[in-house]
Parts: structure tokens; sequence; C-alpha cells
């Protein structure tokens, strides 16, 4: 009995507002903006895959760190700084060919990757050229990137708090009412740009290849719903 009493008590107790002061329906004001900024990427995130089927794996991985050697002096010769890639990235695994009926094991299959951020999207076609050139590489273009996202995000949230500002504002006056201050805050995640992706292996075709990379500014938006006390 005591227990069910200080439950119903707790309960009502929580229903209450936390301020005494918080308003009536009647004297609120919300409104919801949006806000959009471009901007240009800093750069474009570049991967390039070197992978071989040997014997065994000692065999594949020593074929794979050929061929990758070949990559980071083709990356030394294009002038792309060194802390701008990464080529840690190794896995193995048994390589099977499958039929209807049954699975032939070739071999071991080793593959490396190197994760590159091309700065300077002018050698972007002569990389794309000579990496399709070496043995068993694959490359892919996975979007872009900014070296600061979140002063973007930043950036277009300003925004449109100003412009929910200037809304309320606006409103408030045509009602003939005055705003107080900011009741409640509600911010959703700024969206940032959507990545575009190709990918492409050593088949590729010339005139793709030779195809300059154009990037252009892209949008980064934010959303902000503002409640504001009225009188």
């Amino acid at each position: 009995m005591n227990i069910s009493f200080f439950t119903a008590f707790l309960i009502l107790l929580l229903s209450f507002p936390l301020f005494a002061d918080s308003p009536s329906d009647n004297s609120l004001l919300t409104v919801s903006q949006d806000a959009q900024i471009k901007a240009k990427p800093d750069y474009v995130n570049f991967t390039i895959v070197v992978e071989k089927t040997k014997s065994n794996k000692a065999k594949a991985k020593e074929a794979v760190d050929q061929v990758t050697a070949k990559v980071l002096k083709t990356l030394e010769k294009q002038g792309i700084n060194k802390q701008h890639f990464e080529a840690s990235e190794i896995s193995s695994s048994p390589k099977y060919n499958w039929t209807k009926k049954e699975r032939t094991y070739e071999g071991e299959l080793v593959r490396r990757t190197i994760k590159i951020k091309l700065y300077d999207t002018k050698k972007y076609t002569d990389l794309v050229s000579a990496v399709s050139n070496l043995e068993k590489t694959s490359y892919y273009q996975q979007g872009f990137g900014y070296d600061d996202l979140n002063a973007l995000r930043n950036k277009a949230l300003v925004k449109a708090i100003e412009m929910a500002k200037q809304k309320a504002q606006l409103i408030a006056q045509n009602f003939d009412v005055r705003i107080i201050k900011p009741y409640s805050i509600n911010e959703e995640s700024s969206r940032g740009p959507q990545p575009l992706r190709f990918m492409a292996d050593n088949a590729r075709s010339k005139s793709s290849e030779n195809a300059p990379l154009e990037i252009k500014e892209q949008e980064i938006s934010a959303f902000i719903t503002v409640t504001f006390i009225v009188e």
C-alpha cells in the first residue's frame, strides 16, 4: 500500500514542468528553419588495390609487395605527399573457382589496399593512367572530403539560427506579440555532402582514363527548430 502511494506520488511529481514559469501553449511560437552553404572539397578519396593469387600465401604476398612498390614509386613520381597516403591494410584468403557442382581451390589470394587523399586533382588523370598500367591493380574514387567538415557544418548551423531568429521576429511583429526568450531548441544533425563513387580496373577504357576530374562545390545543410516564449 505504501509502495503504491509513493509510486503514484512520484508519477504526479514528474508530470509537472521542471520550471515554475513554463508557459502555456498559447504563449509559444515555434519556427523551423533549414540553411545551406556550398564549399568545394579539399581532396578526393582515392583507393588503389593490389591483389595476387599464388600457390601459397608467402608467394602471393611477395608478388603483391612487388606491385605495391611500383605503386608507391608512381605516387612519389606524381609528387603526392607521403602524409597523404597509407598502405598498411593487407588481407589474405583462399580463392576458389565455383561451378554448379563443386568448387576448385585456385590458391591463396593476398590483397593490399593503398588509401590516398588526392589534394591536387589536376594529377588525377596522370595517376589513373599510371596505375591502370600496373599488373593486377584496381582503383576506386571514393568520393571527396574536407579537412574540417565540422567547421563547415557549424557555419551552416549559424546561418540556420540567424534565419530562424529573423523568421520568428517577422511572425511576432505581424501578430503584435513580443519574443521574450527561447523555450526549447532542437537541432538535427547537419547533413554533409553525399559521396560520389565509381570503380575501375586495368581494363578501363583509355577514353575514361583521360577524362578530367571535375569537382564542384557541394551543399552542406543544417536544420533547427526553436520554440520561443512570447507575450
